[in-house]
């Protein structure tokens, strides 16, 4: 955002499973205002994992990081979709 590393989300590849074309909703807060976000996904090789492991979220030093690290968030999430494979 703006030239500033705001994060950074690595998750681990791989899996058997199959996501179709599926539609999905977002929301942000931008300026005091909520904007609804719509976008798709699909997804070859992938799956859910319990216990998170192999994920790191690196937090920038955007503001939005600085809020982010205030949350007190676990250090280890409690499920994971690994990404899907490269094609």
């Amino acid at each position: 955002m703006g030239g500033q590393h705001l994060s950074s989300l690595t998750v681990p590849r791989g899996g058997d499973g199959e996501t179709p074309n599926t539609s999905a909703l977002g929301y942000t807060l931008l300026n005091r205002a909520v904007h609804r976000i719509t976008f798709s996904r699909v997804g070859r090789h992938e799956g859910t994992r319990a216990g998170g492991e192999g994920v790191v979220l690196e937090l920038g030093d955007y503001a939005i990081s600085d809020e982010l690290r205030g949350l007190a968030l676990p250090p280890t999430p409690l499920l994971c979709c690994p990404a899907a494979a490269s094609t």
